[in-house]
């Protein structure tokens, strides 16, 4: 997945975090912290979901949210719409 930074101002120690309930459906990797992220730059965190076609499976569609600072130490969170099949 990739995220990127559509605001007008850097985001210091940036993270994307799973919830609890969607612990054993969402797994990813390279999800920070990213120390900085640039205003209108992108950085990509592999991921992987339990979702599959037949069986059971974890949701299709979920939020993830991520955090982070602005450069004057003022928390930043935003929730994130991820659609794994379309």
């Amino acid at each position: 997945m990739q995220i990127t930074n559509n605001g007008a101002v850097n985001l210091f120690d940036v993270e994307i975090n799973v919830p609890a309930e969607l612990s054993q459906h969402v797994t990813l990797h390279d999800s920070g912290p990213v120390a900085k992220l640039p205003a209108g730059k992108t950085f990509t965190a592999r991921g992987w979901t339990t979702q599959k076609t037949m069986g059971p499976s974890g949701p299709a569609q979920f939020e993830l949210t991520l955090t982070a600072h602005l450069d004057d130490g003022t928390s930043f969170s935003q929730s994130v719409y991820f659609d794994t099949v379309g």
